[in-house]
């Protein structure tokens, strides 16, 4: 799979385009609620860096809504519960630094997962979006209606209808181990816009699913997490001094997982900070897109004897994900559909 100019956007990227009065109307959104609300910006510049920069133009509602519960925001119908999990005790394949998960000889411990949560009427929300009926937290909870009417209006605008999908995809785990669930929800993949149907898509990959935490009677969103990584997201225990524990998830969903990535608690909210790999740490750097400089292959693991997964000509552009732990190499993407590897970096030149 080739990576053209157009629309080579890295492999947390999005390929998608807004032209005219929808990309107007996205931009005057992201100004007002930027201005209302500081801790907008910041999060949607995170995923400016994490995932690309049309995705912080093609997602500006939906992010927006996700990191800044505005004050109107009460907690509805989506009730926090008891999560009810079972301490699990898993041996890692390789030990990570002291300040993630503890000692090198300290097993991983897995004080929950996220499941499937099913008590919520997408429908409902969309009625109440497009004023039909009035606002109601107690069917709709902030978190799905804020940012809604914005989707229903852009996708009116593309000539298409918003409509829900058949089946939530709602996910709930207990981030903090206070008995109260937290919440896993990407407004994409609740509702489509019917004849436009790309308007929303981040490719191949999924859009970043956003964590949302109850505090008083706000939804707040604490977190951005790879649509790989939050099915069925696994809660650790906290790293020293952390109340919220530490997240990992990936192979969207599917175990055995060879590739994990672990997002740590940042004193606001969670930041991805390393993947293991094959047995192999590597710490997350967002290095953006590299040029090879030479023919080269992408390795299994980091080290010159490693096996190759696919060799990749000069010229090849890649995105650099973060730096090998053990030696000097870099873990990068040469796209969206190609297995992810080591290469030295000398064989690398910076592009942008």
């Amino acid at each position: 799979m080739s990576l053209t100019p157009g629309t080579r956007l890295g492999v947390y990227g999005v390929t998608a385009t807004i032209m005219g009065r929808r990309r107007k109307r996205l931009f005057g959104r992201w100004a007002r609620l930027s201005a209302e609300r500081p801790g907008a910006r910041e999060c949607v510049c995170r995923m400016r860096v994490r995932h690309g920069a049309s995705a912080a133009v093609l997602l500006t509602v939906v992010i927006l809504a996700a990191c800044s519960a505005g004050p109107e925001q009460t907690s509805g119908a989506v009730e926090p519960f008891p999560t009810g999990a079972q301490p699990t005790t898993e041996q890692p394949s390789a030990a990570p630094n002291s300040t993630l998960v503890g000692a090198s000889a300290a097993p991983v411990v897995v004080v929950g997962r996220a499941t499937s949560f099913r008590r919520l009427d997408l429908n409902a929300c969309l009625r109440m979006a497009r004023k039909a009926t009035e606002p109601s937290e107690a069917l709709c909870p902030g978190f799905v209606s804020h940012g809604l009417a914005e989707m229903v209006a852009t996708c009116a605008d593309a000539g298409g209808r918003l409509e829900a999908v058949q089946r939530p995809s709602l996910e709930s785990l207990d981030v903090d181990s206070d008995g109260m669930d937290e919440f896993l929800y990407d407004a994409t993949a609740n509702y489509q816009c019917e004849g436009a149907a790309s308007l929303f898509s981040c490719g191949s990959l999924g859009c970043p699913v956003s964590l949302f935490e109850r505090r008083a009677n706000d939804w707040v969103a604490i977190g951005a997490i790879r649509a790989t990584d939050a099915h069925a997201a696994e809660v650790l225990t906290p790293a020293p001094g952390d109340r919220y524990g530490i997240l990992r998830g990936g192979c969207a969903g599917d175990r055995p997982c060879g590739e994990w990535t672990y997002y740590r608690w940042n004193r606001s909210a969670y930041q991805d900070a390393m993947i293991e790999v094959r047995g192999n740490w590597v710490d997350i750097a967002n290095g953006g897109l590299w040029t090879l400089v030479t023919e080269v292959g992408v390795l299994a693991a980091p080290s010159p004897d490693a096996a190759v997964l696919e060799r990749y000509p000069k010229g090849t552009e890649v995105v650099v994900i973060g730096n090998a732990r053990n030696g000097q190499y870099k873990y990068v993407s040469p796209c969206n559909a190609c297995q992810n590897g080591f290469i030295d970096p000398a064989a690398l030149r910076k592009t942008y």
